[in-house]
């Protein structure tokens, strides 16, 4: 199969297949057009295609399998994929996979290359999933629930630190860290949508509806990560290093969440300045 996902349509935007042999070229090309935008919308790639492409660099992120070999799946086999790749069910098999990855430097390095170039659309999965309470029939490493969290606590707070990284090597401006991360915790969800975005190819989202996304995805963020049932040094120092990162990442638009508690429960609304 030449041809999975091809270069440029009529209208100057790409198409729905990109070449197999150019398409590290095409994740490179995009990945530089979303930091250098600050991850705002990029007119060139065609909805679609930019659709499958988050879900492609999910997939190599979660697997580490080859791109291509991923690729290769087709348009039909990649969201197949993606679907049982961001079901809670999965969330101890990602989290193991990171945390496993992060003790070898060769696949530590290859891992954190491809969460510091994944997409707000692909980031966002990727949250939400380690962000899920685990199922014990599902966790890969068997029978302790507490343990199960700590290790997705470990795997959170992984991303963010390579994230950070990103922009002290100079990968990408802070601005475009900032920016990459609240676009991300706004689509916290399997699909990497929120309600009342406006995906029209014009790009333009309703800020007010993804500062509400934002907010509400980074209370529930911030309540996973509090969560201590263990002694496990290392998921006290991850839950730490979180908070940390998480704070500096999201400084601005935190100003804009408020918590309202009433007997009813805790609330998070976003007000614009």
């Amino acid at each position: 199969m030449a041809k999975v996902l091809a270069g440029v349509s009529v209208g100057g935007k790409v198409a729905v297949e990109l070449d197999l042999q150019q398409l590290d070229l095409w994740l490179m090309m995009i990945g530089q057009a979303l930091r250098d935008n600050d991850y705002g919308f990029v007119d060139w790639v065609d909805q679609d295609a930019f659709e499958s492409i988050s879900q492609l660099t999910y997939l190599a992120t979660t697997t580490l399998l080859d791109v291509g070999l991923l690729a290769a799946r087709g348009r039909d086999g990649i969201r197949r994929l993606y679907n049982q790749l961001t079901q809670s069910g999965r969330a101890g098999v990602i989290a193991f996979a990171i945390v496993d990855a992060s003790g070898n430097s060769e696949l530590s390095s290859q891992l954190s290359a491809w969460v510091q170039h994944l997409p707000p659309e692909a980031l966002g999965p990727l949250l939400n999933v380690l962000a899920t309470r685990p199922s014990l029939w599902s966790y890969i490493k068997g029978d302790e629930y507490d343990d199960a969290i700590d290790l997705q606590q470990i795997a959170i707070a992984q991303c963010l630190e390579w994230i950070e990284q990103g922009y002290r090597d100079g990968l990408y401006r802070r601005s475009a860290a900032q920016r990459l991360f609240e676009k991300a915790v706004a689509r916290m969800s399997a699909d990497g949508e929120y309600a009342g975005a406006d995906n029209s190819e014009n790009g333009s989202n309703n800020s007010t509806a993804r500062g509400q996304a934002y907010c509400e995805n980074r209370y529930r963020l911030d309540q996973f990560m509090s969560q201590s049932l263990t002694n496990d040094g290392q998921a006290a120092a991850a839950r730490k290093l979180y908070h940390s990162i998480a704070n500096n990442l999201g400084q601005h638009i935190d100003a804009h969440c408020q918590r309202v508690t009433t007997p009813g429960g805790t609330h998070v609304t976003y007000r614009e300045s």
